[in-house]
C-alpha cells in the first residue's frame, strides 16, 4: 500500500510539472493582460470626464493608465511565443493604434477632441481587449491537445486539487456564501435566517430587538455622474462607516442594491433611534471623494410581539419610505 502510494505521487508530482510548464508556455499571463486592457479600456473614459470637468484626479488615472500600458508591453507585446498568434489576430498594430490614439488624448485640452478621442480610444480598446482573449482562446486549443496525451495524470491532479479545495478552501467558501462581496456585509441569503434567531433570543431572554433601514439617497445620480466604479466606492465606504457605528454584536446586511439593514439585538426603539442618527451623521460628515455630499434615509422599528418576520421588517421599510418622502436624509421612525 506504501509502495503504491509513493509511486502514485511520484507519477502526480513529474505529471503535475509537466502540465505546469506547458500551461506557462501557453498561457502566459493571460488573464492578466485582458484584465489590464479591461482596465485601460475603462480609465480612458473615466480620465477623459475627469479631464473635461478639470479635478486633479485625471493626472491619477492618467499615470495609472501608462503603467498599465508599460505593463503589457513588458509582459505580452515583447513575448516572442505570443508572435506568431499576435500577427494571426493583428493585435500588435490594434494595440498601437489604441497608444497613439491615447498619446494624442493625453496631449490635448479641447473637450470635443477629449471626447472624440475618449471614444476612439474605447473602441480600439474594446478591439484589442477581444483579439486578446481570442489569443488566449486559440492558445488554449493547443494546450488541450497537449493535454489530452496526459490525461491520465490530469486525473490524478484532479483528485488532488478537490482534496485541496475541500481542506483548504473550504473556510473561505463558507465566508463567500455568507458575505457580500463589495461591502463585506452579510448577504441577503444569510439574512432571514439570522434575523429569525436574533428574534427567537431575544424573546426567549425577554429583550427588546430593533432593526434599521437605511438607503442612499439619489444614488442613481452618483452612478450616473461619477461612474459606476464610483458608486460602489461610496457603497463600501457607507457599509464600512455603519459597521464601525455599530457594536460587534449586532448584525449589518447588505439588503439591497443601495439599501442596508442592521439588526440591534437587546437595543429598544429610543436607542435604535439614536444609533440611527449617529450612522446619518457620520455618513454626511463624510468626505467620498466627489463633489457632492452623500446622504442616506432610515427607518427604524422594534419588534412588536406577534410580529412575523415579514411585518418587522417591512414596518422597517415603510418607515424608510416615510423619511423618503419627508425630504431625506433624515431618520423615521414606524
Amino acid at each position: 500500500m506504501i509502495i503504491l502510494l509513493i509511486i502514485f505521487f511520484f507519477v502526480v508530482f513529474f505529471g503535475f510539472s509537466f502540465i505546469i510548464n506547458t500551461v506557462k508556455i501557453y498561457r502566459t499571463d493571460d488573464a492578466f493582460i485582458i484584465n489590464r486592457l479591461g482596465q485601460i479600456r475603462g480609465s480612458i473614459q473615466r480620465y477623459a470626464k475627469l479631464k473635461i470637468i478639470n479635478l486633479p484626479e485625471a493626472t491619477q488615472v492618467k499615470n495609472y493608465i501608462n503603467k498599465a500600458f508599460k505593463e503589457v508591453d513588458r509582459e505580452y507585446l515583447d513575448n516572442k511565443i505570443l508572435e506568431s498568434y499576435q500577427k494571426k489576430f493583428q493585435f500588435r498594430k490594434s494595440y498601437i493604434n489604441l497608444k497613439t490614439e491615447w498619446q494624442k488624448l493625453e496631449r490635448t485640452n479641447s473637450t470635443p477632441q477629449i471626447l472624440t478621442l475618449s471614444e476612439r480610444c474605447w473602441q480600439l480598446a474594446d478591439q484589442t481587449t477581444t483579439k486578446a482573449q481570442r489569443i488566449a482562446e486559440m492558445k488554449d486549443e493547443h494546450l488541450l491537445t497537449i493535454i489530452e496525451n496526459v490525461r491520465n495524470l490530469i486525473f490524478c491532479i484532479i483528485f488532488m486539487l478537490i482534496a485541496a479545495i475541500y481542506f483548504f478552501v473550504k473556510k473561505d467558501l463558507e465566508k463567500n456564501a455568507t458575505l457580500d462581496g463589495l461591502t463585506l456585509l452579510y448577504n441577503r441569503n444569510y439574512f432571514g435566517n439570522q434575523l429569525q434567531r436574533c428574534i427567537w433570543k431575544s424573546r426567549k431572554d425577554n429583550l427588546p430587538i430593533s432593526v434599521i433601514m437605511i438607503d442612499i439617497d439619489h444614488f442613481k445620480q452618483i452612478n450616473d455622474t461619477y461612474g459606476h466604479a464610483k458608486g460602489d466606492e461610496v457603497l463600501a465606504k457607507v457599509a464600512q462607516i455603519i459597521r464601525k457605528q455599530i457594536r460587534e454584536s449586532d448584525l449589518a446586511f447588505r439588503y439591497g442594491g443601495e439599501e442596508f439593514l442592521v439588526a440591534l439585538p437587546g437595543i429598544s426603539l429610543d436607542e435604535a433611534v439614536k444609533i440611527a442618527e449617529r450612522i446619518r451623521e457620520a455618513i454626511k460628515n463624510t468626505n467620498f471623494g466627489i463633489r457632492r455630499k452623500v446622504t442616506v434615509s432610515c427607518g427604524i422599528t422594534e419588534y412588536r410581539a406577534g410580529d412575523t418576520l415579514k411585518e418587522f421588517v417591512k414596518r422597517a421599510d415603510k418607515a424608510l419610505y416615510t423619511a423618503k418622502n419627508r425630504g431625506r436624509d433624515r431618520c423615521e421612525i414606524g
